[in-house]
């Protein structure tokens, strides 16, 4: 029984770890990357959602589920789903998800 709890422990610390390690090192360099031009999100696109009461690492993930274009044609608001929910955003506040 006390071999299962230094696993089960064990198991945590690790899972702990790799959720920083990520945050740090991936999260920080999507930030960076997206000062690059780019082209423009569609729906579909993943995104961080930019809170400025949170730290980069907090931010949540969104799916882009419609794009709303100003009187100029150009994209201005997104409406995202989130795991709890759906919210309306500006572009500029969205920082799109990179999976390669």
């Amino acid at each position: 029984m006390q071999n299962l709890r230094k696993r089960a422990k064990h198991l945590h610390a690790v899972k702990h770890k790799l959720k920083t390690r990520f945050q740090k090192e991936y999260i920080s360099l999507l930030k960076q990357t997206s000062n690059k031009v780019q082209t423009p999100l569609s729906v579909g696109d993943i995104v961080l959602i930019s809170l400025d009461n949170k730290k980069r690492v907090d931010w949540p993930l969104a799916k882009i589920v419609e794009i709303y274009k100003g009187r100029d044609g150009v994209s201005r608001v997104a409406r995202l789903k989130t795991q709890s929910g759906e919210l309306i955003r500006p572009i500029q506040r969205l920082c799109r998800w990179k999976l390669q």
